[in-house]
């Protein structure tokens, strides 16, 4: 049996809609969000309090006594250890280096405790929304300025020496 032109023309648009089709769908699923875990999940991903290096544990230890959390998370190339107890009443995460170097402390607290200054200014903007979650967030780093060049600049590092941020104070920073 021999095919028309116009059977011939319709098959090679089918075949290049169906490559087209299956291409996009790949693409689509490549770029897809992985499915979010759930609680159970989660737990999953917390490492055991030994799986910490010693001055990490030594250093959580000292900050919430024995009884906490933690989870170890890669952020900005650096390992970091996220510790979540109580401290003097309060839900806190601190958060340590691979050497036991506080670098951010964030302490939750009740919407109904935000200074009366924060709330007012925040409602300026966000006269409608409702408040779920507060931390009052401590980070811990040294601002290091200095002149290179006739150019004064400043490095922000953390603890263990890894910088965090480098401007040109020309740029408002």
């Amino acid at each position: 049996m021999m095919m028309s032109r116009p059977n011939l023309r319709t098959m090679a648009l089918a075949l290049a809609c169906t490559f087209a089709g299956a291409g996009a769908m790949y693409s689509f699923q490549a770029k897809a969000e992985p499915p979010k875990s759930s609680d159970k999940d989660k737990d999953k991903d917390k490492t055991k309090k030994g799986e910490m290096p010693d001055a990490v544990k030594s250093a959580a230890d000292k900050f919430f006594g024995t009884t906490y959390t933690h989870k170890t998370a890669i952020v900005d190339g650096m390992t970091q250890y996220q510790c979540k107890g109580e401290k003097n009443g309060h839900e806190t995460e601190a958060v340590f280096t691979e050497s036991g170097d506080l670098v951010n402390v964030r302490k939750f607290m009740k919407p109904g405790e935000l200074p009366a200054a924060v709330l007012a200014n925040f409602r300026d903007d966000h006269k409608d929304a409702k408040v779920t979650k507060v931390a009052e967030v401590e980070s811990h780093y040294y601002a290091i300025t200095y002149d290179e060049k006739g150019s004064e600049q400043r490095v922000k590092t953390y603890p263990n020496g890894r910088v965090w941020k480098h401007s040109d104070l020309d740029s408002n920073d």
